[in-house]
C-alpha cells in the first residue's frame, strides 16, 4: 500500500471515529436512558417464574465479532438475589424496531437484610448476533420499577 493510500485510509478512519454519525461503529448504540415501564403480556413467550429485578441501574452495548454484548447492572430490593438472566420478550423478535429484554433474578432462599446499594447490585450480560440485531433500532431492558433503553 502506498503512503498516499495509507494516509487517506488513516484520515478516513480518524474522521469517522471522531464524528457522531451512524457511520461510526462506536456510536451504534449510545448512552442508556430511563424509559417508562409498560407491562404487556406476550402470548407464546418464555415462562420464567423468577421476578423482575427491582431497578435497572445501567445498560451498555459493546460491539463484538458477529454481534453485540448487552451488559446490564440492576439493583435488587434485598441482598441474596442470585441467578440473573436477560430474557428477550416476543421470542427475541423486535416490535417496531424495539427489542425488549427482561432482567430476571432468583429470590434469596432465606430472609436477608437490605444492606448497602453496592451489596445489592447484580450484573447480567447477553450476546446478540448480527442477525438478531437486524432491524433493531432500540434495546429496552425492563425491571419491576423502571426500564432503560439504548438506541442505535
Amino acid at each position: 500500500m502506498s503512503r498516499v493510500s495509507l494516509l487517506a485510509v488513516l484520515s478516513i478512519v480518524l474522521v469517522t471515529s471522531a464524528c457522531s454519525s451512524r457511520l461510526n461503529p462506536l456510536n451504534w448504540f449510545g448512552r442508556d436512558k430511563e424509559v417508562k415501564v409498560v407491562v404487556q403480556e406476550v402470548p407464546g413467550g418464555i415462562i420464567d417464574s423468577r421476578p423482575l429485578i427491582a431497578q435497572i441501574q445501567s445498560v451498555r452495548v459493546d460491539r463484538a465479532p458477529g454481534g453485540a454484548i448487552v451488559n446490564t447492572v440492576g439493583l435488587t430490593q434485598w441482598q441474596g438475589y442470585w441467578q440473573p438472566a436477560l430474557i428477550a420478550e416476543n421470542r427475541g423478535v423486535p416490535v417496531d424496531g424495539v427489542l425488549t429484554i427482561q432482567f430476571r433474578v432468583a429470590e434469596p432462599l432465606t430472609n436477608q437484610i437490605q444492606g448497602t446499594q453496592a451489596s445489592r447490585e447484580i450484573a447480567a450480560a447477553m450476546f446478540l448476533t448480527d442477525q438478531e440485531l437486524s432491524g433493531v433500532r432500540s434495546i429496552v431492558i425492563r425491571g419491576a420499577n423502571n426500564a432503560r433503553s439504548v438506541r442505535r
